[in-house]
């Protein structure tokens, strides 16, 4: 029995198996006088005679006829049969005839029987149980040969199924083997993305002689020996696609999984890789461009930042020279200084429009940064109205513009008062401006729902289709004649928008082209408390004058500017002392005690916070009976720090 499996373990096809055992049955005569060896059709299940051994023609045509419907019959009941009368057989060892048959099967499969082999039993052995069990183990070692050789055909099979599928696979794929990861297929789109022809019998690092020492092998190596499989969404491997010798950045998502035999041992592993090196390059181009976009911004940021401060220290250092100059005009009025008039009046008109444009970019410069600080208060809109009007109405008179008011005075709304009046002023302004003398102007509001809508409709320029979009932006403006008879900056209606919208409402422009005028829309919340009684007169915005005899204490470090209006509140009847500075005005403090202090910001050694702080601490000084009052040509002012400082508990 061991020289059979010996014979046949080695054997690739079911035909060999079947000569190879016929030959040894041939050298074994004491064992087997004959046989006769059939193999089962397994789309009829019929048996088919497939040899005979040391049997004559006649004799295995004879036997064949007898026992080849038995054959089922006979092996599943493990007995021997007696030798069909009319066969006589005879080994060439004994003269004796052989007597009896034993069939035994072999099974292929459980439950499935691939072939069958009739035993004749010597005459000089017993046919015992050990002599039948013997013989149906000589089956089943044909039985398993023919099992290992139908496995290892169906998974060669399987196997190159496999691999056609994989040469033909959408993705670069690849199989490895063994210990040192010999390529047993590469497609071709792997060989694409990898820069090989032929890679297919190397070892891994045979094909890749770049990769020594680098990370990949390593991960490889763990797979195969752990069994566990491997997968990353992106990895840089630095391959050499171009055959250069110089590698290059590539960026790889692949999975490694082990391949294992039918006991479960790893013998290798497939390789299934996507080139993302394009996507992780444009992702890396876009991170760049952001990370320069978001240092462009912090640099914008930082040069924003600087134009706010520049403005601002714009806005004090012009204010200075200026206020001094208006102080002086009107002292000279006061005085009744005669001569000149034409040329005062110019000179006043030239500098209050520049204030006007030093006020309009240090508004744009407040809002832009957030330092708008609304007192909102419930007001009555006739009356922001009436502000708003006696503002513009130097320049509507001037051009002798017609204005019709229609504000019913039940209409209220919550807010700053000071500051929405800037918002109707600037759009009088622009309408006023921008329409050509004797115009009509037209200022209505009404309710609707929850909001009121404020129009003022004009009969000037108009704005044009391709304008009105940008109206509402910095320093927009339609194109002007070459000697800009409307002049400004630009910035009316941009601050107009930005303090709106701090209201919670909108603002809109209508034009139906150039030439045809414009409405300026304004919608606002109504406000909380609901309209105004009916029969509310709207109150006139009366300007108080101080009253006469007052001790005043004035400290400015802009002397000149100090001076006149030192003067100025010295013809009005009051007693002024003066410093520039503030050890002065503390010293000066000692033995003038006033009736109110106007103090400068922007003082230098002691500035006016500290000053004020340092006040309230002279003897004699009350805050709640001598109230402090800042004093500063910047229009920045305002802040916390500001309020703390001078309030009066």
């Amino acid at each position: 029995m061991r020289t059979l499996a010996e014979v046949i373990s080695f054997t690739t096809s079911a035909a060999a198996v079947f000569d190879r055992a016929a030959a040894l049955f041939a050298d074994t005569q004491a064992d087997v006088v004959f046989a006769l060896m059939y193999v089962v059709d397994p789309r009829t299940s019929e048996p088919a005679l497939l040899r005979t051994i040391r049997l004559t023609d006649d004799a295995g045509v004879a036997l064949d006829a007898v026992v080849r419907h038995e054959l089922g019959a006979l092996a599943a009941s493990g007995q021997p049969r007696p030798m069909p009368p009319e066969v006589t057989v005879r080994g060439s060892l004994w003269p004796e005839a052989v007597v009896e048959l034993f069939v035994a099967p072999i099974d292929a499969a459980p439950q499935a029987t691939g072939g069958y082999i009739v035993f004749g039993i010597s005459p000089r052995l017993p046919c015992d149980v050990g002599y039948r069990a013997y013989l149906r183990q000589l089956c089943g070692q044909i039985a398993q040969a023919q099992a290992r050789i139908e496995a290892f055909h169906l998974r060669s099979v399987v196997e190159s199924e496999r691999n056609n599928l994989l040469e033909q696979a959408p993705v670069a794929t690849a199989l490895m083997t063994g210990p040192r990861h010999v390529f047993r297929l590469a497609n071709p789109l792997y060989l694409q993305i990898v820069g090989r022809t032929d890679i297919v019998g190397l070892a891994y690092l045979e094909a890749f002689p770049e990769l020594v020492g680098t990370e990949l092998p390593a991960i490889l190596d763990r797979v195969y020996q752990s069994g566990e499989p491997f997968m990353t969404n992106e990895m840089l491997i630095r391959l050499d696609r171009r055959g250069s010798g110089s590698p290059e950045d590539c960026f790889f998502k692949f999975n490694l999984e082990p391949m294992r035999t039918p006991s479960g041992r790893v013998y290798g592993m497939m390789a299934i890789a996507v080139d993302i090196t394009p996507q992780v390059q444009a992702r890396r181009a876009l991170e760049k461009a952001h990370a320069e976009r978001e240092e462009l911004v912090r640099q914008l940021e930082r040069a924003s930042r600087a134009k706010d401060e520049f403005l601002a220290m714009l806005g004090h250092e012009l204010r200075n020279p200026l206020s001094p100059i208006l102080t002086a005009l009107q002292l000279m009025r006061l005085r009744g200084v005669q001569g000149a008039d034409r040329e005062r009046t110019i000179i006043e008109r030239q500098v209050r429009h520049v204030v006007r444009l030093v006020d309009d970019l240090l508004d744009v410069s407040r809002i832009t940064r957030g330092k708008i600080a609304l007192k909102r208060e419930r007001l009555a809109l006739a009356e922001v109205v009436a502000r708003a009007i006696e503002q513009a109405s130097p320049l509507i008179e001037q051009r002798r513009h017609r204005l019709r008011v229609d504000i019913p005075e039940t209409l209220a709304v919550d807010g700053d008062g000071g500051r929405l009046a800037q918002v109707v002023a600037n759009i009088l302004t622009n309408a006023a401006k921008y329409s050509e003398p004797e115009g009509a102007i037209d200022v209505t509001a009404v309710r609707r729902g929850d909001e009121i809508r404020l129009r003022v409709r004009d009969t000037g320029v108009g704005v044009s289709a391709e304008m009105l979009p940008h109206v509402f932006g910095a320093f927009a403006q339609e194109r002007q004649r070459s000697d800009r008879s409307q002049g400004g900056l630009g910035l009316g209606l941009a601050i107009v928008k930005s303090l709106v919208e701090l209201h919670g409402g909108t603002v809109t422009l209508e034009s139906e082209g150039v030439g045809r005028g414009a409405e300026c829309i304004v919608r606002l919340p109504v406000s909380s408390g609901g309209s105004l009684p009916d029969g509310r007169r709207s109150t006139a915005l009366v300007s108080v004058p101080p009253r006469s005899g007052r001790r005043i204490l004035l400290v400015d470090d802009n002397e000149d500017a100090a001076e006149m209006l030192a003067e100025s509140l010295r013809g009005l009847g009051h007693v002024v002392e003066l410093a520039f500075d503030g050890p002065s005005a503390l010293h000066l403090a000692t033995r003038f005690v006033p009736d109110v202090a106007l103090l400068d910001l922007g003082l230098p050694v002691i500035d006016g916070y500290e000053l004020a702080n340092r006040l309230r601490q002279v003897g004699g000084w009350a805050p709640s009976r001598w109230p402090l009052s800042p004093v500063t040509a910047s229009r920045t002012t305002g802040s916390g720090r500001t309020r703390r400082a001078f309030r009066r508990t």
